[in-house]
């Protein structure tokens, strides 16, 4: 398994940032955002990235060139954004720009013989990082696909922590098609996310700038805006069924922390207000999570939206959540978790945690 940012200290992460040089073009950025990529991956796993890299890339290349062969191009689409089931991260200024189709994009792949000349001679010179190679020729073959067979003038995606986003950027021009980013989710110093550069780069506000100038992304890159997945209008969602007075977004937690939520939560009762617990749609044991909070005390994500549920209470509380940001702007008060994850705030608070050094309340607060 990999490391994540929790593992890594920040002054461990900032002294192997410093060490990089300064990128002469955009494939160099991919490489060194790949370096810093790496640098939290176990030796084993490494290893075998690069080994399973060095055997599927020859057959990769010929497999993506013949589908080449027989692809036709289609209908004219103004631009593609690569998040089907997120529309709402959007900002308004790229919705006014250009009609944008969530249905196509990323949806095959390809590689003519001038994709295979611009591989050649813009990523030959790494040959002694084969999972990087063809990592990058993957997504190449992805972005030709959309390009040739949809003509888009842009496309739009949230891939700021792909090692590839910067290459990709650099072949979208050589295919004179804009790339631009925009941000979905809570961001902490985390080099896995350095030295990006797309054409514009969609952020919520001025501190994420600041993080990623500091992680050494591509400086003039940067536009603030806030998406309406950011800006819900509580109004339109309310519900009195969904209501709870707290509402306790879990992550992927083990059994001992969601005893200790409970624990944690007791007070809400003890006040004679309400509770939900609404679990991870994709991290959380629904099992688990159901044995220790019962069905009856459970949001369900397939049953009520994400939009629906901030609208329906009056506090979120989690220790590392998009969800609170999204409250916070939804003028809801928050309350961090900083009981069950101790270590994990206090890791959050140095990693630059916008929630955390902005000193919202944390439930211990509360409890004494």
């Amino acid at each position: 398994m990999s490391k994540s940012f929790f593992d890594v200290p920040y002054e461990e992460q900032v002294i192997f940032l410093q060490k990089q040089c300064e990128p002469k073009n955009d494939i160099q950025r991919s490489y060194l955002q790949y370096c810093c990529q790496m640098y939290f991956v176990r030796k084993k796993l490494f290893l075998l990235l690069n080994m399973a890299s060095i055997l599927l890339g020859p057959f990769l290349v010929f497999f993506y060139y013949l589908k080449g062969l027989t692809l036709k191009s289609k209908e004219k689409i103004d631009a593609v954004a690569d998040f089907k089931r997120m529309p709402e991260i959007l900002p308004k200024e790229l919705a006014e720009e250009y009609d944008v189709d969530y249905e196509v994009a990323m949806q095959g792949g390809m590689l003519t013989f001038n994709d295979i000349e611009y591989i050649v001679g813009n990523f030959i010179k790494y040959w002694y990082a084969p999972y990087f190679v063809v990592k990058s020729v993957i997504k190449l073959s992805i972005y030709s696909y959309t390009i040739y067979t949809y003509s888009p003038r842009s496309i739009i995606v949230h891939s700021e922590s792909a090692f590839t986003s910067s290459a990709m950027t650099d072949y979208c021009h050589y295919r004179n098609v804009k790339h631009i980013d925009v941000l979905h989710g809570e961001k902490v110093f985390y080099i896995r996310d350095s030295y990006f550069h797309f054409d514009e780069c969609y952020v919520w506000n001025e501190y994420y700038v600041s993080l990623f100038k500091q992680m050494r992304a591509e400086p003039s890159q940067f536009r603030v805006s806030v998406p309406s997945s950011m800006k819900i209008n509580s109004i339109l969602y309310e519900n009195p069924n969904l209501f709870a007075n707290y509402k306790y977004f879990l992550q992927g937690c083990v059994e001992a922390e969601l005893v200790q939520i409970k624990e944690s939560m007791r007070f809400v009762l003890a006040e004679g207000k309400t509770i939900k617990y609404r679990p991870h749609p994709m991290y959380s044991d629904m099992k688990m999570v159901e044995r220790i909070f019962g069905k009856e005390s459970i949001e369900y994500p397939k049953e009520v939206s994400i939009l629906a549920s901030i609208s329906n209470m009056d506090v979120a509380v989690s220790s590392y959540s998009t969800v609170l940001n999204q409250a916070i702007h939804a003028g809801k008060a928050i309350l961090l978790d900083d009981v069950t994850f101790k270590t994990q705030y206090d890791k959050l608070k140095n990693l630059k945690y916008i929630l955390a050094i902005q000193k919202y309340p944390v439930l211990s607060e509360k409890l004494n």
